[in-house]
C-alpha cells in the first residue's frame, strides 16, 4: 500500500561557508559561501519526492528573500507544500 506522507518541521535557508585556506588568525580567510535550502522537514520531503513518493510539507519560511526559492525548491523537486509566509 502507498499513501501520502505528511511532514511538519523546519523550512529554512542554509548558509554554508567552506574555507578555501588555512584560517589565518587575526585577519580575514578566504570562504566560498552558499546558500541552500534546508531543515529536516524540507530536506526530508524533497528526498522522498525525489524518490517517487507523494508527500506533503506543513511548515512556515519567512516572507523574505531566503523564504521564497526555499518554497520554490520544494515545489519544483514535486513535494506539495503547504507553507505560512511570517514576516
Amino acid at each position: 500500500m502507498t499513501g501520502r506522507c505528511v511532514i511538519l518541521g523546519d523550512v529554512m535557508m542554509d548558509i554554508s561557508a567552506v574555507i578555501d585556506a588555512d584560517i589565518a588568525y587575526a585577519s580575514d580567510t578566504p570562504a566560498s559561501v552558499a546558500f541552500l535550502p534546508g531543515g529536516v522537514a524540507a530536506n526530508t520531503s524533497a528526498w522522498m519526492a525525489m524518490d517517487g513518493h507523494p508527500v506533503t510539507v506543513v511548515g512556515a519560511v519567512g516572507a523574505d528573500v531566503f523564504g521564497r526559492p526555499v518554497r520554490a525548491r520544494l515545489t519544483a523537486v514535486g513535494v506539495d507544500v503547504h507553507l505560512t509566509e511570517r514576516s
